[in-house]
């Protein structure tokens, strides 16, 4: 897990290109074991995104801690805090620029993600086809 968790903390875009080129090629002369290996990719990157989905999740609920602490500070030290101005003071934060930044960097690696696994369902429907195209045409040749 640790090591899932690591590719997911340092995906780049190269290497995301890197990674989708692996989990969608295939040999076709091998359909057979194409398809057993499937479930097992499907599986691995599926963890992957998953672990996205849970740092995505904590970097949100840090988000959201920072800003009730940062607004409950801004309210204490202004006599008339209006929503406008707490959220302004909240929004230029730099506690609160950093945060965001680091939530949309994880956003972006999981959205990537999502990508990923996406792909790989539709390389299994891919499979899936060339295997019938396959059993046609040897059907032809005998």
């Amino acid at each position: 897990m640790k090591e899932l968790e690591e590719i997911f903390r340092n995906l780049t875009i190269g290497e995301y290109y890197e990674l989708q080129k692996q989990a969608v090629a295939f040999d076709d002369n091998n359909i057979e074991e194409e398809m057993t290996k499937q479930a097992s990719n499907y599986a691995q990157y599926h963890a992957l995104l998953m672990i996205g989905k849970r740092e995505l999740d904590t970097a949100m609920r840090e988000l959201d801690r920072i800003s009730a602490q940062l607004s409950q500070e801004y309210r204490k030290t202004a006599a008339k805090a209006t929503a406008k101005a707490v959220e302004d003071y909240v929004f230029c934060h730099p506690d609160y620029v950093e945060q965001r930044r680091v939530m949309d960097d994880i956003s972006f690696r999981y959205g990537l993600l999502k990508g990923l696994v996406k792909a790989i369902e539709q390389r299994k429907d891919m499979l899936q086809q060339c295997s019938a195209n396959k059993r046609e045409e040897s059907k032809l040749y005998k």
